[in-house]
């Protein structure tokens, strides 16, 4: 696994070194939640989206490299449990 420099959240703010772009459909319903999300945490809504889903990614990532050193997070409160080989 290639290691990644953490990504703050002020980093996510479209700049001009920002070029790339993602485009998402959801439900009328999904939308509504999202908006609500984005307002309660002052946040446009691609704000919101962009910060969430980066940091689900880096979580994601972590939980990947920890399970390739034989250790699984759990979701009974976080508690690490080894992986049986």
């Amino acid at each position: 696994m290639t290691a990644t420099k953490p990504i703050k959240s002020s980093d996510t703010v479209a700049s001009e070194g920002c070029a790339e772009r993602v485009s998402v459909r959801v439900s009328g319903q999904a939308m509504a939640l999202l908006q609500e999300a984005a307002r309660v945490s002052h946040k446009s809504v691609s704000e919101f989206l962009l910060d969430a889903g980066i940091a689900m990614a880096q979580v994601t990532l972590a939980d990947d490299a920890l399970a390739e050193f034989g250790i699984c997070v759990s979701d009974n409160g976080g508690e690490r449990a080894e992986v049986a080989a």
